[in-house]
């Protein structure tokens, strides 16, 4: 049904009040963490009561990419007919399903960065309005415009706290500006907090939801283009797609990272960082002296002194010696991997089952026989 349900820090975080609220909101969309239209309700809950949840009006999971830095998964929610309802008799369950004249799409891509935060991207195609609602588990609920730099953009965040000392961050990167209402809301779980975003038309949803200990520092996050930063802008594209990015920068104590979670390929390269990717679905880290990567969906993806580009999924991870790590999703064809970078210099290559060989000059090409996902080059 495109809900979403998050354990984090020994806790239930985000949950379902639709299934332990009030009786007027079990049926709703507005009930469960997931979007909501607001001219009719989803035959997905309807469908679960009559059918035991065995129709063609629920979600299926379209992919699902787990690796060592990060876990992805999208979720396919076609929503064709909706709820029609005596209006005499609102709660009963004697109601029919008729098709949309014109049907809406929601396709929801989660990743998780391990093992700190989640990046939510909702994509919404809709020619009426709808609602992006999360309900949390909490005993209040924050709202604020946290500030990127002195002179930066401001970006609403809403911070949750769980009665076990446990706080939920969630940051709206989009859209832009994200017209927020908080409330409450008593659950057989007990007090629960919702936050619900506007959005119109094909409009979609960029969250970050960061849990962390009470009294640890909030992070900073901020949304940024595609394109070029750190020097002169790249000129825009007549192939590029004119839905905002979703591209993130995130700052916390001890780390920073880069993060894209979009529908379409972007292209983005720092250059005082010397960072960059050509994905839809990649994330980079620097922590400390380690720097790890994970490229899910994309083309190439870039570090200060190695640039990868893999034929699957890959993560990487290099620790303050100078090894790197590499995993890939699992296959069962010969897959092709390229390295390029000054990281390579001098190093050797260590793959499953073969011998250790020197690397010679600063790329290589290699290729992962069937069913090998890790190699190192140290």
């Amino acid at each position: 049904d495109g809900a979403i349900h998050l354990w984090a820090k020994g806790v239930a975080l985000v949950t379902d009040a639709g299934r332990g609220g009030p009786r007027d909101w079990q049926p709703l969309a507005r009930g469960h963490s997931r979007v909501a239209f607001s001219d009719f309700e989803p035959a997905w809950f309807f469908d679960g009561i009559q059918h035991g949840y065995r129709s063609g009006h629920r979600g299926q999971v379209g992919v699902f990419t787990p690796l060592a830095a990060a876990d992805y998964v999208r979720g396919d929610i076609p929503v064709t007919a909706a709820v029609v309802r005596d209006p005499q008799s609102p709660f009963s369950h004697q109601a029919t399903v008729q098709p949309l004249d014109k049907p809406v799409a929601h396709r929801r891509h989660i990743l998780f960065l391990k093992p700190d935060y989640f990046v939510m991207r909702d994509c919404v195609q809709s020619e009426v309005a709808h609602d992006l609602w999360l309900h949390v588990a909490a005993q209040r609920a924050t709202l604020q415009r946290a500030a990127w730099g002195l002179l930066g953009p401001h970006m609403p965040v809403v911070t949750f706290e769980h009665p076990r000392a446990v706080c939920l961050d969630v940051f709206f990167a989009l859209p832009e500006p994200a017209p927020l209402l908080t409330s409450e809301v008593h659950t057989s779980a007990g007090l629960t907090h919702y936050v619900m975003a506007s959005g119109q038309g094909n409009s979609g949803y960029l969250t970050v939801l960061y849990p962390r200990r009470k009294g640890e520092s909030r992070p900073r996050v901020r949304r940024i283009d595609s394109g070029l930063s750190g020097g002169q802008a790249a000129q825009p594209s007549t192939q590029q797609p004119t839905a905002p990015a979703g591209i993130l920068e995130i700052e916390s104590a001890d780390s920073r990272d880069l993060v894209v979670l979009d529908e379409t390929a972007r292209v983005y390269l720092d250059r005082t960082q010397r960072v960059g990717f050509d994905a839809s679905v990649a994330a980079i880290r620097q922590k400390r002296y380690t720097w790890s990567a994970v490229l899910i969906a994309g083309k190439t993806i870039t570090l200060p002194g190695l640039t990868i580009r893999p034929g699957l999924p890959v993560s990487f991870f290099r620790d303050r010696r100078g090894t790197m790590t590499f995993e890939t999703a699992p296959h069962d064809r010969a897959v092709r991997i390229a390295l390029e970078g000054r990281w390579l210099e001098g190093a050797r290559l260590r793959v499953e089952g073969q011998p250790p060989r020197p690397l010679i000059g600063l790329s290589a090409d290699l290729t992962l026989a069937p069913g090998v996902t890790r190699f190192t080059i140290e």
